[in-house]
């Protein structure tokens, strides 16, 4: 089995603009803990337990091509013991003595294997020719089965992947960008699926084929009686030496390799910057910065990638010598023997010794150059490790229970939430009430923690302090589906794929069906907006990823609402979802809510309290500090010389005089 080197990193192209953060003169991401520093040595134990995970959806596959990769390391000491007894068969022997000892190299040159070897001439090279046909036809079969198992691994190891980025929260996806993990997933988790696979397997097979061939040297050099003592000590010296070189550049390799993988993030980042929004940079006239930006990130990249590169050519070619600098020592001995008087028949244990040397070394070979590869490949398969083992926020407890149906008041208890325990909190002994049948704004300064609650009345987190409770119900004791059933949201960029409205809508609700998601959009008004777009059949048409086509900004709200309400639920949290829209969407957005949400408990966020807080809220919670520090109506609130009063003249457009606006 050949070593498999990862993949050359490649730079991705992401479809949402990541925030990179700086970089370092050596193209490391720096990006505070975003990024672990690359152990010293490798946790062996974990890559063996990951392995396994691996290895396990592609089981059969895989023991298939390891027993085949087995069968070929016996097959390739046959064929050289083969060879060996053909070409001894041929040398010019003097005596009959000799003949007979050529006859049984079978015994003596075949060592384990010798009862294989016929007597015969063209018995022999009959058998290498069956053998080596066979051999061929062995190793297309173990490259067949690797394929396999390598395609059904790596699609395993991709969706856990996948799974996994979707169960974490806040605190994962606020220090990793969208790039980032794009990368991992798409690109970088190829590379750790072949070494995750290659330590389960090469070991073994390169372990057995280096036993299997050091005890066949041995028995031909048994036969070759007294040997040199230098001769000796240059094949104990290169068994020594290649583990030890090994060892010497496994670090300046894994060190290398860790540059690369860190700039190829950071390039890929810098590439989202710029196509994100690819118009907007013609428009500024920033074509030039960001050529210039971008090529400085690659430039960084390359460099690290060369030199990577170059020092593992140079760590191969060194690792590669060995072998072939014995084999030459065998020959310079075999030669001189040929010279000497007698010493033909030892010549003839010579061949075989000279065809084996390079058989044992290059198993050798494969062992250090896998330990080496290991290295080189580690920063990729710690990435992809840091992610499979990352814990999510949130946890279903093992007693959960579900959210009962129906009408559900949403209570704050001296909530308290920070992001990080060196960092300030965002909410301090926060008490509120939110019942049905009303909608209830909160209102704050940017940053003031409004989205926060959101999140742990969704439960994406769960507060340091106090509790969150919904229609009596602690939600770190409720059952998450039955969370995710009972509250939903609606962010600022609601979540749609290119794809048809029929299959956005089974993304709130798998087992929906046409005539469920029909009735919720004749209700909500966007089955006739879906018509007309359509041209006749709504639930087919569909959406393109480019926003400004298909469904205007207001329509795609509106239909993220309706999406939301599929559900039936009890809670309806609404995230800055007035953003862009114009005068009349908007005010068609407020009817709707006041009329359609009747009987849900609605919490709403959004900086426009003049155009929308104050036409749809019943309530107004006012957020300051980490606490409510004011709640009443629009019209209580406005006329109060406090932080709400402040928020909604800042909101409102300056007057034409100049003056601060006046209520």
């Amino acid at each position: 089995m050949s070593r498999r080197m990862p993949p050359v990193p490649q730079v991705m192209v992401m479809e949402k603009q990541a925030q990179p953060g700086p970089v370092t003169k050596d193209g490391f991401v720096a990006m505070g803990s975003k990024r672990p520093t690359i152990s010293r040595r490798i946790p062996y134990r974990k890559v063996l337990r990951w392995g396994r995970i691996v290895v396990g959806p592609a089981l059969g596959p895989f023991l298939l091509s390891t027993t085949l990769g087995l069968a070929l390391t016996l097959i390739s000491q046959l064929q050289l013991i083969l060879q060996a007894a053909v070409m001894g068969q041929l040398a010019p022997t003097a005596t009959e003595k000799a003949s007979q000892g050529l006859a049984q190299s079978g015994g003596q040159t075949g060592g384990w294997l010798g009862f294989l070897v016929p007597e015969g001439l063209w018995s022999a090279l009959l058998l290498l020719i069956v053998v080596t046909l066979g051999s061929i036809g062995c190793s297309a079969a173990e490259r067949i089965c690797k394929q396999w198992a390598d395609t059904r691994m790596l699609g395993s190891l991709q969706r856990r992947l996948h799974d996994a980025l979707l169960e974490l929260g806040p605190s994962y996806h606020k220090r990793h960008s969208v790039g980032e993990t794009s990368t991992i997933v798409a690109r970088l988790a190829g590379g750790a699926q072949l070494m995750f696979a290659d330590v389960m397997a090469l070991p073994l097979i390169q372990g057995v084929g280096l036993i299997t061939a050091l005890f066949l040297l041995q028995r031909q050099l048994a036969g070759l009686g007294a040997i040199p003592l230098a001769l000796k000590l240059c094949l104990l010296g290169g068994i020594i030496a290649m583990p030890s070189l090994s060892s010497l550049i496994a670090g300046l390799l894994r060190n290398a390799f860790t540059r690369v993988r860190d700039s190829e993030l950071v390039v890929s980042e810098e590439l989202q910057s710029s196509l994100a929004q690819p118009l907007e940079v013609q428009l500024m006239g920033a074509n030039v910065q960001r050529s210039q930006a971008f090529s400085q990130k690659l430039r960084i990249h390359l460099r690290n990638r060369f030199s990577a590169s170059a020092r593992n050519e140079i760590a191969g070619q060194l690792q590669s010598s060995l072998p072939t600098l014995l084999q030459l020592a065998f020959l310079v001995y075999a030669v001189y023997l040929a010279h000497t008087a007698g010493g033909k028949d030892a010549a003839k244990n010579v061949i075989s010794i000279y065809l084996l040397v390079p058989e044992a070394m290059s198993r050798l070979h494969q062992l250090t150059q896998f330990y080496s590869g290991l290295n080189t490949s580690w920063p990729y398969m710690e990435t992809v490790i840091e992610v499979l083992e990352a814990r999510p926020d949130v946890v279903e407890r093992p007693n959960a229970v579900d959210i009962p149906d129906g009408p559900a008041i949403v209570e704050l208890e001296n909530v308290g939430f920070s992001y990080g325990p060196d960092l300030k909190p965002v909410l301090q002994n926060l008490s509120a009430s939110f019942v049905p049948g009303r909608v209830t704004a909160i209102v704050g300064a940017s940053g003031s923690g409004k989205s926060t609650v959101l999140n742990l009345v969704g439960r994406l987190s769960d507060p340091q302090g106090g509790r969150v409770v919904v229609a009596g119900v602690d939600v770190r004791n409720a059952r998450l589906s039955s969370l995710r059933h009972r509250i939903v949201r609606v962010a600022q960029f609601p979540l749609f794929i290119a794809d048809t409205v029929r299959a956005n809508f089974l993304l709130a609700k798998a087992d929906a069906t046409d005539a469920e998601i029909e009735s919720v959009c004749r209700e909500t008004g966007l089955w006739a907006v879906l018509l007309r777009a359509s041209g006749g059949k709504p639930l087919d048409y569909v959406l393109p990823r480019d926003v400004a086509q298909g469904l205007s900004g207001g329509q795609r709200r509106l239909l993220a609402v309706s999406r939301a309400l599929l559900h039936r639920p009890s809670v309806l949290l609404v995230d800055e979802l007035t953003a862009g829209l114009d005068n009349l969407t908007l005010q068609s957005l407020v009817d709707f809510i006041r009329k359609k949400c009747e009987g849900l408990t609605v919490i709403v966020i959004d900086h426009d309290i003049e155009g929308f807080i104050s036409r749809v809220a019943d309530q107004i919670c006012v957020l300051d500090g980490g606490r409510i520090a004011a709640v009443g109506t629009h019209t209580e609130l406005i006329h109060e010389d406090g932080l709400y009063r402040r928020l909604a003249q800042a909101s409102m457009p300056p007057r034409e005089d100049g003056a601060s606006p006046s209520f």
